[in-house]
């Protein structure tokens, strides 16, 4: 197989419409494709059929690819997916089943091996029923080494695993299989000796004209980088075979996003906090001597000023089931004044004090409109008690 250098020039001139360059792909990982898609279907006729499609959804997506050199373990998520979609679903194995030989028949250059495929047929078949008691990652194994003709170095490239876990897969493949050739009587399966795909090649590309049979699987062949190390990674695959993909390097890029994105909202919560005067002394005399204290259920945070000049309550968020969230405050809300009387320049407003659940309070909100429009209207809610428990700010 080549490295991932050449893969890489390789993969460029096919997305650049070079069909010659993609028939070079398929012809390189042919048998890994038809390999994995037997290993899921248990039948030639129909891995065929998975393999024509997955090269198809491959090239009508190339232009999606963002690491061409990561194209073999790309290439390897998709024929898992359409296998997988192939064993669950009956509509989607008839539409591809129809498609597939009416493409055969339109087109010449359909070749076919008859005595090379009707002896790995026949043998595919003859241990099939023994395969299915394996596990998916032996089984890949196993089929990729004995009935696609791969070397052990071949078929650990393929799969993305080092040379001697493809060993030891092979190994205990070939041991649980061993019990099934005693009770019918066979020998040993030999490997089959390597054969040329090429007759497989010109059927995927007379194929290339027609597109995808089933269009809708293309829609999630690109996923991103950690999505790609995270497939590679759950079906048996090494670190050490992505390296020089891009994939790696990326997926940190992602993972170090992320932790920024985290870091910077808890700075920009710790900031509110401390930016936040506490509340008025009656909600904290009736938060200390109960759990529970009585308000309109907002975290918010006080700017200075009048509110003529901007200032006044702004809300943060609302608290679950709380007078606020059911009267539809929201973040960015204003309040600018409490019962007619404007918020004070310094200090908080009468938000609930000990005894005060039940009674009524009369918000009046400045929100921001589409355009920059400020809308005011008063809002009436009733103060109900509030657990101090969900609380990270109390208001």
């Amino acid at each position: 197989m080549p490295d991932t250098a050449s893969i890489e020039t390789v993969v460029h001139a096919a997305r650049l419409g070079d069909e010659s360059a993609f028939g070079q792909l398929v012809e390189e990982h042919y048998r890994m494709v038809h390999g994995l898609a037997l290993s899921r279907t248990g039948d030639w006729d129909a891995a065929a059929d998975v393999t024509q499609e997955a090269f198809l959804l491959a090239w009508a997506n190339l232009g999606k690819l963002e690491h061409p050199r990561a194209f073999r373990a790309w290439l390897c998520r998709i024929a898992r997916n359409v296998a997988a979609t192939w064993g669950r679903n009956e509509v989607y194995r008839h539409k591809l089943s129809v498609a597939l030989k009416a493409r055969a028949t339109e087109s010449a250059a359909v070749g076919q091996d008859p005595a090379g495929f009707a002896a790995r047929r026949e043998c595919a078949a003859r241990i099939g029923q023994a395969l299915s008691g394996l596990s998916p990652k032996l089984r890949e194994a196993v089929v990729i080494y004995y009935l696609e003709g791969h070397t052990l170095a071949e078929g650990a490239q393929a799969l993305g695993i080092a040379e001697d876990t493809m060993r030891k897969r092979v190994k205990m493949g070939r041991e649980r299989l061993r019990k099934h050739y005693a009770e019918e009587g066979e020998s040993e399966l030999d490997p089959l000796l390597p054969y040329s795909p090429r007759a497989q090649v010109d059927r995927v590309l007379a194929g290339l004209a027609f597109g995808p049979a089933v269009p809708a699987l293309g829609k999630n062949v690109a996923p991103p980088a950690p999505v790609m190390v995270l497939h590679h990674l759950l079906h048996g695959g090494s670190l050490g075979m992505l390296k020089g993909t891009g994939l790696v390097t990326s997926t940190l890029k992602w993972g170090l996003c992320a932790l920024c994105l985290v870091a910077a909202g808890s700075v920009t919560t710790y900031v509110a906090y401390r930016q936040s005067p506490e509340p008025n002394s009656a909600a904290v005399g009736n938060a200390a001597s109960s759990e529970d204290y009585a308000g309109i259920g907002i975290v918010a945070f006080k700017q200075g000023g009048a509110p003529s000049e901007q200032g006044g309550v702004f809300v943060l968020r609302t608290l679950p089931g709380s007078p606020a969230e059911q009267a539809g405050l929201r973040l960015g809300d204003r309040i600018v004044a409490v019962d007619g009387h404007p918020v004070p320049a310094e200090g908080w407003p009468d938000f609930g004090s000990p005894g005060t659940a039940g009674e009524p309070v009369l918000l009046t909100i400045v929100r921001g409109q589409p355009g920059g429009v400020l809308e005011s209207f008063d809002i009436s809610l009733v103060k109900a008690r509030i657990s101090t428990k969900s609380l990270t700010l109390r208001r």
